[in-house]
C-alpha cells in the first residue's frame, strides 16, 4: 500500500454543489482504481490523501494535476503503508471553517506554508483525519 498527500488551491472558490459534484466524480474514479482517501476544503484550498496500490496512487495523482479546477497542486509527502488508514471510505470529505482550524493546527500549518512542512506530516495529517471521522462522524459525507 501507498499513501501520498498533497494541497492544491481551487481555481475558482468551490459551491457545496460543485464539492458534492466533484467528490461524486472522485468516488467513482477511485472505486474503479481501488484507491480510498479523504479530502478536506478550506476556503478556497483542498488537503488530500490518497491511498492505494503505488502505480495507482501516482497515476490518479497526474490526473489531479491536470484537473482545471486545481491549480498550484503541491506533493508534500508519499510512502509506503502497511494498509490502509481509509479502508471504508471511497473517499470522506470534511469542509473545515475557519474557526473549526483552531482545533487542527498541523491542517492550519499546512494551509498556511504553501506546502513547505517537515517529513512526518503525511502521518501527523493521517492521524488527524482519522480522529475528525470518529469525534464528528455527521460532518462527513461519500461513505463507501
Amino acid at each position: 500500500m501507498h499513501q501520498l498527500l498533497y494541497v492544491s488551491n481551487a481555481v475558482e472558490l468551490m459551491s457545496r454543489q460543485e464539492l458534492d459534484v466533484l467528490l461524486d466524480q472522485a468516488k467513482a474514479n477511485n472505486k474503479a482504481l481501488n484507491i480510498t482517501g479523504m479530502l478536506v476544503y478550506h476556503d478556497g484550498t483542498f488537503i488530500q490523501i490518497l491511498e492505494g496500490e503505488e502505480q495507482q496512487v501516482k497515476s490518479l495523482f497526474e490526473e489531479v494535476k491536470k484537473d482545471p479546477r486545481h491549480d498550484n497542486v503541491i506533493l508534500i509527502e508519499e510512502m509506503p503503508v502497511q494498509k490502509r488508514a481509509f479502508a471504508s471510505w471511497d473517499m470522506a470529505f470534511r469542509q473545515l471553517s475557519t474557526a473549526e482550524l483552531k482545533d487542527y493546527p498541523v491542517i492550519d500549518r499546512l494551509l498556511n506554508k504553501d506546502g513547505q512542512t517537515s517529513s512526518g506530516v503525511l502521518t501527523e495529517i493521517v492521524d488527524v483525519f482519522l480522529d475528525m471521522t470518529v469525534t464528528s462522524p455527521d460532518n462527513f459525507f461519500t461513505r463507501q
